[in-house]
């Protein structure tokens, strides 16, 4: 009798487990702040380092190129101030710093005046840690249709800590 109830209290400790371990939802789990919410156009503000870039061709083809791997090479930062002005720094080995800046609005949906011909960016993703935009205008190569960029989001700093 003393057997059977200790294996009944066992078999119920273990669907107590059971049913304990299904009902956590991953709802229940996220962080306010989390990577994955996007976030508002006052979220654009700060300082992005590009990360990485899928052409897509006009043949249908794509490619990645994933730039932290050449950070010995080249690196680019895009700082955005609150102001509607913004400043683009490029470094590649052997050309030293490039500095560009610029003056922006963002609706939203596109960044609005990137260069002195007031060409749209669009962001297909804007959270607290990931900016993701969409390229299709003024690009370098004549077989690329268009391009996504991924830049995360630094410190400030990290521009002055770079060079």
């Amino acid at each position: 009798m003393k057997k059977n109830k200790f294996y009944l209290l066992a078999m119920m400790l273990m669907a107590m487990l059971c049913i304990s371990f299904v009902s956590c939802d991953k709802e229940d789990l996220q962080i306010e702040g989390d990577d994955d919410e996007e976030i508002t156009g006052e979220g654009l503000v700060g300082t992005w380092k590009f990360v990485s870039v899928v052409n897509y061709y006009k043949n249908g083809k794509s490619d990645r190129i994933d730039y932290t791997q050449y950070s010995s090479y080249y690196k680019q930062y895009c700082q955005f101030d609150g102001n509607g002005k913004g400043i683009l720094y490029e470094w590649e080995q052997g050309d030293g710093w490039y500095v560009d800046p610029f003056s922006y609005t963002y609706d939203g949906t596109y960044i609005i005046g990137l260069d002195e011909d007031g060409g749209k960016i669009e962001v297909l993703k804007l959270t607290s840690t990931e900016l993701v935009l969409k390229i299709s205008e003024y690009l370098d190569d004549e077989t690329v249709e268009y391009m996504v960029q991924t830049y995360k989001r630094v410190k400030d700093s990290a521009v002055k800590d770079a060079k």
